[in-house]
């Protein structure tokens, strides 16, 4: 078999990266309105501090809407988002189709930025787009000749690297070897589980979860792959090549099964492809003693930062460490407030199609009332329909039995706001006393 096929030179991948680019973002538009819809509708109005419920919520997980950058960009209405979105994927296209292809790529930054900075705090925005401007940038500065174009195409390798090594490097730092047992990875499986799909006894998630040793080997294997990912520069053959590409998509493809966590869209799947491209590391040395000029520098900057950064850990977005559930967190303590709502006969779990909001569920009662009525809003259910609403908080223990606790029932929708709570630490103070 000749490999030599599937492996693609840079200006192959500068087309593919535009190309699927451009489609994924027009194929979700609509996607990108409802969850603007939905944060603008009145989350902010009753959402307490990040920090008031931490119990199940890596503080370095979430985004950060303080960022220097994103203050300095405007909030655009929803028509006037899907303009500039569509404007985005229009440059895109263009540069698919060789149409002043530096020139567009150039565009595409700032569009990138004020398109999804509309939707930041969304579980598909934060952290996996923030590659997307950097590789228009270095596609759009590349140098002209070889030595130039392989120069580039190893800095755009370096930003995958950033991405995989700091993930890995957060949990050697902050898990420690508990993170490579298993334990921490069978917790945060069960917590996706509970939290995300309306029937956890039948996902694959939690099935996973209840398998220790084949957890471990899975904690090892992202381990392994996301320490190592530095080796992913050094291909120069077409076999090395398809090997870093297969290791990383099977990466991606178990994290988006498991925690549907949509690394694939905006970050893998449009750039993916350069790990196909091997590195030429002669044109580039013959490059760099003969065809220095600003590009190469600006190449070369944007390199080192994101080396450096690796150790760093600046966070400015779309600038970013992707620690990745870094901190181990003990099999014994999963544990996960639910809401039930009985309707029409049947016992229903209240579950919004974004994972950071279904995490926030027990912060208030303003904020229970908030999110059952957006579900009912989703579901297209008559709010004075619902017969019962449950509070329950679902734990799991070491030895993988699942209880379920009625914390709380409610007669009514806007009974909801009753629900009193308070930190883990406040256990005896946890229920409404009225």
């Amino acid at each position: 078999m000749n490999l030599d096929v599937l492996t693609f030179d840079p200006s192959s991948f500068r087309t593919l990266f535009a190309g699927i680019t451009a489609v994924v973002t027009l194929g979700s538009l609509s996607w990108f309105a409802r969850m603007i819809e939905m944060k603008r509708s009145g989350l902010d109005a009753v959402s307490t501090p990040l920090n008031d419920d931490m119990e199940n919520i890596d503080l370095d997980e979430l985004p950060s809407e303080k960022s220097l950058l994103i203050r300095w960009l405007p909030v655009l209405s929803i028509p006037a988002t899907m303009v500039v979105g569509v404007m985005f994927a229009t440059v895109l296209l263009m540069a698919t189709f060789e149409i002043l292809p530096r020139t567009m790529l150039l565009t595409a930054v700032p569009l990138h930025l004020l398109f999804f900075r509309q939707a930041i705090d969304s579980s598909k925005v934060v952290r996996k787009t923030s590659l997307l401007p950097w590789t228009c940038l270095l596609l759009a500065i590349a140098p002209e000749d070889p030595g130039g174009q392989a120069l580039s195409i190893v800095a755009i390798k370096i930003l995958l690297v950033n991405m995989w090594f700091t993930a890995g490097l957060r949990k050697a730092r902050n898990g420690g070897w508990p993170w490579w047992t298993g334990s921490t990875l069978r917790h945060h499986l069960a917590i996706e589980a509970l939290e995300n799909h309306p029937s956890p006894d039948s996902s694959s998630s939690l099935r996973l979860a209840m398998m220790p040793r084949i957890c471990t080997v899975l904690a090892i294997f992202t381990m392994v792959a996301e320490l190592g990912s530095p080796l992913v520069i050094l291909p120069g053959v077409a076999w090395a090549c398809l090997l870093a590409y297969l290791v990383f998509l099977g990466l991606h493809l178990g994290i988006f099964l498991l925690w549907r966590l949509d690394y694939l869209s905006f970050c893998f799947l449009p750039i993916g492809f350069v790990l196909l491209v091997p590195s030429d590391f002669t044109a580039i040395e013959t490059h760099l003693t003969t065809e220095l000029d600003w590009r190469t520098f600006a190449t070369l900057a944007v390199s080192i930062f994101f080396i450096t950064n690796c150790f760093l850990g600046f966070e400015n977005w779309p600038i970013h460490d992707w620690p990745m559930f870094s901190h181990h967190v003990p099999w014994g303590k999963a544990r996960v407030r639910r809401l039930f709502a009985r309707h029409a006969g049947r016992r229903m779990p209240v579950v919004l199609n974004d994972r950071y909001i279904n995490r926030h569920i027990a912060r208030h009662g303003r904020y229970l009332l908030w999110y059952g009525e957006r579900w009912t809003s989703e579901k297209g259910i008559d709010p004075t329909t619902i017969d019962e609403l449950e509070l329950i908080e679902t734990t799991i223990d070491e030895n993988d039995h699942i209880e379920e606790e009625t914390l709380m029932k409610f007669e009514r929708l806007t009974q909801l706001r009753r629900w009193l709570w308070r930190p883990p630490w406040e256990e005896t103070t946890r229920r409404d006393s009225t």
